[in-house]
């Protein structure tokens, strides 16, 4: 059924109905805007700030650790008395052998057998001789 005329709104008052529906309605505007939608680049971003911190945290605390401390772990007198040992020892072993080196050519030779033993005599004696000559020259 048409309406009446008299009672048809006039056409002012239908383009704010239609503006209304649409939601293009300019009496009720909201009082603050709405805040933009978060988009992929944003999380993105946040994400990668939040390694960034992550990894400034790990790298902190890696250099911390790293620090060399006050103190080394061996000093230098302790260096020294253990080169000191080491020679010692070597001492003691290789000038034995090396007198059994020098009693082996000497026997082969002479086509002898008793150089061997004389020379790794000897070589204990200096060898154990310098020795000790090295541990008291270390202990003063």
């Amino acid at each position: 059924m048409p309406e009446d005329p008299k009672n048809a709104p006039d056409p002012d008052e239908i383009d704010r109905r239609v503006r209304k529906l649409l939601g293009e309605d300019g009496e009720e505007e909201p009082d603050e805007p709405a805040p933009p939608k978060p988009t992929v680049h944003d999380e993105f971003q946040a994400r990668l700030e939040e390694m960034e911190a992550r990894a400034k945290q790990v790298k902190e605390s890696a250099e911390k650790r790293a620090e060399p401390t006050s103190s080394p772990i061996i000093g230098q007198d302790m260096a020294q008395r253990t080169g000191i040992g080491l020679q010692i020892g070597y001492v003691v072993i290789g000038f034995p052998i090396t007198g059994f080196a020098i009693g082996y050519y000497i026997d082969r030779s002479q086509h002898t057998e008793i150089a061997k033993g004389i020379c790794v005599l000897i070589g204990a004696t200096i060898g154990v001789t310098l020795a000790i000559v090295m541990a008291t020259k270390a202990v003063k």
